[in-house]
């Protein structure tokens, strides 16, 4: 464990400042997330709360965040007060990425890396696409009969709300936001079915 953590902290040092933003990013990636995708995206955020302090939870979710690689930026380029600029150090900022990098390598030691889900996994899980193995053709399909679904729901909504309104049962400003909002997704949906059937 002593000569794993030694060899560690030699490939460390040998890389760049811009490879140690890197890296700490992609550990911090890979602690905040507990699955990943077959084509490589992160998926479903893992609940740090009990395994990690509040205090590094900070320091992990800034790094995946981009906050650090934002920070270095504006110090490096001056988009920053001119004495921030002057008081930075780059040197002392390179030693806190590596403790840093230390720290999230202990941690992912410690939690585990998240699990890649094979290509059935993602499908179980209801994800869709060509990562999930659908073909463009049922892909197509698909997304045609869910606008023509969430269509028909939303027209048969609105003519209840109007012949509520025709009888005075309700009040027409009390529904017109909904009335509004119905009819804007009813005419993106028939936008979203025409380019479909337009495939066929």
């Amino acid at each position: 464990m002593l000569h794993d953590r030694r060899v560690k902290t030699a490939e460390t040092a040998e890389k760049s400042l811009c490879d140690l933003m890197e890296h700490a990013f992609r550990l911090s990636l890979r602690i905040v997330y507990s699955t990943i995708a077959p084509k490589g995206d992160y998926l479903n955020a893992r609940d740090l709360n009990g395994q990690v302090s509040e205090k590094t939870q900070t320091m992990i979710y800034a790094w995946a965040d981009g906050l650090i690689h934002k920070y270095y930026d504006n110090m490096a380029s001056g988009h920053c007060s001119f004495q921030a600029m002057i008081d930075f150090d780059v040197g002392h900022f390179e030693e806190s990425v590596k403790g840093d990098i230390q720290i999230m390598e202990e941690i992912l030691a410690k939690i585990g890396a998240p699990k890649k889900l094979t290509q059935a996994e993602y499908r179980a899980r209801g994800y869709r696409g060509e990562e999930a193995g659908y073909t463009a053709e049922e892909e197509r399909v698909y997304w045609l009969e869910y606008y023509q679904k969430e269509t028909a729901k939303l027209e048969s909504e609105v003519a209840g709300i109007k012949n509520k309104l025709a009888r005075k049962e309700i009040d027409f400003d009390q529904y017109y936001d909904v009335i509004y909002g119905s009819n804007s997704a009813i005419a993106d949906y028939k936008k979203e079915i025409e380019k479909l059937s337009a495939l066929l």
